[in-house]
């Protein structure tokens, strides 16, 4: 697309070398070099393919990274962000010493110290060519716990094999947010030059083919030669299993550049060989085989069983029609499996290099420069990530806006130290792991969002356990509370962050926590004599409960309704309030189940009602979840939604209408089942609006639970309600819900023209009159599915 296309250009733009690290023009010297050392055969090369770190030698690094996040305004043609004038941007910054040991050639050693962190919220400026993040002086000092501090400072172990990072071995007391950081700092100094299989990818056909790529990719001295300054391969980095573009360029060499080197088809010619050059890699976002995806956040309509075969399908075809064009969309686009849907996310990286050869080399402080053809050192290294997820808005007009994240790190090669017989510390963990971002923080959140108590019935194995959730949700809860009963100042703008603060530490809270954080509010306002405090106290933390969604929240809300410690009416509405789910489950769609069909809620028609409306909106929700995986199969998130949870789901609810004793449950039941949603109870539906012995009502009722299925069963719903719609003979209020829901559909212009010649011809004036009115409003449609009829 092109937005993804213009902020690869900016970011290239933005990585233009200064000084002297400036790009020289394509020579004939360049490309001997990089044929010589980069693609031939002889063992006396086999060592200048690639960086080369010595034996015994400790390299140490300074690491600058910042992650900038805020909106940003789109122009008129969807291309290009601008952040808002009045728009605060959310930035990070963090600054450490690196400390990388080589052992051997291939075993080496990363480790963090004076570790410091800066975080800052505030509008700012645009960064410029030369300005990768701004200095650590202008942000304020964020202080790690003791704790977190120590984490990071474990080192860890890794395989540097041809450039490559093929293993990686963190310490067995290392956390996985402290393992991404580093993985961040290892990516830095990943170069696969040699274009090998180090990192030994795996998963069946599709490796395999990209893997035949490769291969054939090197054949022939024509390829090879072609080759010389450009190559794409796939690769493993943080972000994902991608195909990788190099770009490899000379850079001005210095006044201490005096490597020269032999020409192996003539020895006796000798030639001047670059001391330093650039190379340049970017990601291919659109070919990626895996993707370090996050499952916060954003949640998608999209059915994952339609993508089971694509990825297959896509590798399984000949190697010419896959190399066609590097940036092709690839063909499973709108079969998206990640979780942010590629078309709503732009996605851009790029990593550039300054490998110093020959004389231009670091050398180990005490000692002479070695001549040495063949070691190259990585000097510095820049990488900048640009994230842009796209709303609405931004595909049909310039007033859209989008959330831009941008990352920003560099290391740069400070000293190097020889340091023999150092021996490795061994409390290593016993699994191997890759440079690609592990996502089981987020996976264990998720699932304790899921199953609550059920998966983690020790509260000190939660992913909150050192979190003080129970005292600053009290903190907050009290504000609240106070500003409610503020008659005369109101509710300030500003306490509604500390609402989204309360639900924020009621999703880290397990059942007994929320019976804690309720028994203190008690406390207080017992303490205080205050009963309208109490009360108040009750309902914000039962909303709040109610937004929070999660199954230990679930299970204390349902507990409160049944023990009637609501009034009706406030338990009617905040039953309604559970939708949005951050992580529906099962447990949690059961919870609301049992609470539907509870004796308690049965005897309350206005919440039974609620309760069953709720059901089968969660019902919906669930189904449309993706199963999330981690590379940790023990620690896989099974998908939820499986055609037997489907089938009873729809059983149940198929039920409450067939048991149903007068009109208003049959009413309500249809509703809950066109929340629900769910595509095998279309027969069921179909016969009931079929059945002219059915009340008019139920009959539309249930044209209206066909709503959810315009879009999926398009063809399928337009097969059932087209011609209820064209039988002048039918009841008009049916009519008029069945041409509701078969615009839905976005109908071809063949059944347009059934609708228009069924108006012209139309006896009932309330139904022309809609029908005429529908059109008129489709045909002034601003809206791009609207305009597509």
């Amino acid at each position: 697309m092109r937005t993804t296309s213009l902020l690869l250009l900016l970011a290239i733009g933005l990585l233009v070398p200064s000084n002297g690290d400036e790009y020289s023009s394509g020579s004939s010297t360049l490309k001997q070099f990089f044929y010589r050392h980069f693609f031939t055969d002889n063992s006396a090369s086999e060592q200048t393919r690639v960086p080369n770190f010595q034996k015994g030698t400790e390299y140490h690094y300074s690491y600058d990274a910042q992650v900038e996040s805020g909106l940003s305004t789109v122009d008129e043609s969807g291309t290009k962000t601008q952040t808002t004038d009045n728009g605060q941007q959310s930035v990070t910054r963090m600054q450490s010493q690196v400390k990388v040991y080589f052992v051997s050639q291939r075993l080496a050693q990363l480790c963090m110290t004076e570790n410091r962190f800066g975080q800052l919220n505030e509008q700012m400026k645009q960064m410029d060519s030369q300005q990768c993040y701004e200095p650590l002086e202008s942000f304020e000092p964020k202080q790690l716990p003791q704790e977190k501090r120590e984490k990071l400072e474990l080192c860890c172990q890794f395989d540097y094999v041809d450039g490559v990072i093929a293993r990686v071995q963190f310490d067995k007391n290392d956390e996985t947010w402290s393992k991404n950081i580093k993985r961040g700092v290892l990516n830095m100094i990943q170069m696969n030059l040699r274009q090998n299989n180090a990192q030994e990818l795996e998963g069946g056909n599709s490796r395999q083919q990209l893997n035949n790529q490769m291969e054939e990719m090197m054949r022939g001295q024509q390829m090879r030669d072609e080759l010389a300054h450009s190559f794409t391969i796939p690769e493993v980095t943080v972000e994902g299993e991608c195909m990788t573009s190099y770009t490899i360029n000379t850079a001005k060499p210095s006044e201490h550049c005096s490597q020269m080197g032999m020409d192996e088809s003539n020895k006796q010619q000798q030639q001047q060989m670059p001391c330093s050059f650039n190379v340049t890699k970017s990601i291919n976002f659109k070919q990626c085989s895996r993707i370090g995806d996050l499952s916060s956040g954003f949640q998608t309509e999209q059915q994952q069983s339609r993508c089971n075969q694509c990825m297959m399908d896509w590798y399984k075809r000949d190697e010419t029609n896959q190399q066609q064009s590097a940036t092709a969309e690839h063909p499973c686009a709108k079969c998206d499996p990640k979780v942010v849907n590629e078309q709503n996310l732009d996605r851009q990286t790029v990593m550039r290099t300054m490998l110093k050869c020959g004389n231009e080399q670091w050398t180990p402080e005490g000692q002479q420069q070695q001549e040495c053809l063949n070691c190259c050192q990585i000097n510095n290294s820049e990488m900048r990530s640009m994230y842009v997820f796209k709303n609405t808005k931004t595909e049909s007009g310039p007033y859209g806006s989008v959330m831009r994240t941008e990352v920003c790190a560099n290391l740069q090669l400070r000293s190097v130290q020889t340091m023999e017989n150092r021996v490795l510390p061994t409390q290593t963990s016993d699994s191997d792991e890759s440079l690609l971002y592990s996502n089981q923080l987020e996976a264990e959140c998720h699932r304790f969002y899921m199953f609550g108590d059920e998966e983690f019935p020790d509260s000190r194995s939660s992913p909150y356990s050192q979190v003080p959730k129970v005292e600053q949700a009290g903190q907050a809860l009290r504000v609240l509370v106070h500003s409610t009963l503020n008659h005369h100042q109101g509710v300030d703008t500003k306490q509604t962050m500390k609402l989204s603060r309360l639900v924020e530490m009621l999703r880290m809270c397990s059942y007994e926590d929320l019976k804690q954080i309720e028994q203190n509010a008690r406390q207080n306002d017992n303490n205080q004599e205050e009963e309208e405090k109490q009360q108040t106290a009750k309902h914000i933390l039962v909303d709040a409960m109610a937004v929070c969604g999660t199954f230990n929240c679930v299970v204390r809300l349902a507990e409160i309704i049944k023990n009637q410690e609501l009034p009706q009416h406030k338990a009617t509405y905040t039953i309604s309030q559970l939708t949005g789910l951050p992580a529906p489950s099962n447990s949690i769609v059961n919870e609301v189940q049992k609470l539907c069909q509870s004796e308690q809620v049965q005897n309350q028609p206005m919440v039974k009602q609620s309760a069953c409306f709720t059901f089968g909106a969660l019902v919906n929700e669930l189904c449309q979840q993706k199963s999330q995986k981690t590379p940790d199969a023990s620690r896989i998130i099974q998908e939820q939604c499986t055609e037997n949870m489907k089938e009873q789901y729809k059983q149940v609810l198929v039920e409450q209408y067939e048991q149903a004793t007068n009109l208003q449950e049959k009413l309500n039941a249809l509703t809950a089942l066109g929340n629900a949603g769910i595509d095998s109870a279309t027969p069921q539906l179909e016969q009931i609006i079929k059945d002219t012995n059915e009340h008019s009502l139920c009959r539309a009722k249930a044209i209206d639970a066909l709503r959810r299925q315009s879009t999926q069963q398009p063809r399928t719903v337009q097969h059932i309600i087209l011609p209820i719609y064209l039988n002048n003979q039918e009841d008009p209020n049916v009519r008029i819900v069945a041409l509701q829901v078969l615009m839905r559909t976005q109908p071809e212009p063949s059944v347009i023209d059934q609708i228009i010649y069924t108006m012209s011809q139309e006896p009932n004036k309330r139904v022309r009159a809609y029908t005429y009115q529908t059109m008129k409003l489709v045909a002034k449609s601003v809206n791009p599915a609207d305009r597509q009829m």
